[in-house]
């Protein structure tokens, strides 16, 4: 996280929740519980720092450690492929990648209306 700090400086408040949830999506995987309190470890005292508010942190983290499956196919997803008998990844990658993106846009919107820019 020291090493973000001087691009956090640059970019604000909204970047550094955009690009902690976006490493937690893309950067960290495994389990949610444990992508979650990575993510946690990782970036909470800059968040502190930055006087993010704790209730846009949680989101961060749901985000950061839930979207993982839906980014990058992994055993998750081709069990439940298996299971609704298809075998149309690409699909499922679309449809994967369009709910992380919504889903980061969230965040950033939400981070802006609380008043974090």
């Amino acid at each position: 996280a020291t090493l973000l700090k001087p691009y956090v400086e640059n970019g604000g408040p909204v970047a550094f929740l955009a690009f902690s949830t976006l490493v937690g999506v893309f950067g960290i995987p495994g389990a949610a519980v444990a992508q979650a309190e990575v993510i946690n470890k990782m970036f909470l005292p800059l968040a502190q720092s930055l006087s993010i508010p704790m209730t846009i942190w949680v989101v961060v983290l749901l985000v950061g450690s839930q979207m993982t499956s839906f980014a990058i196919p992994e055993g998750d997803m081709q069990g439940q492929m298996g299971l609704a008998q298809s075998d149309d990844l690409k699909a499922m990658l679309c449809n994967g990648w369009l709910i992380v993106l919504f889903t980061v846009i969230y965040v950033i919107a939400r981070a802006m209306m609380l008043g974090t820019v």
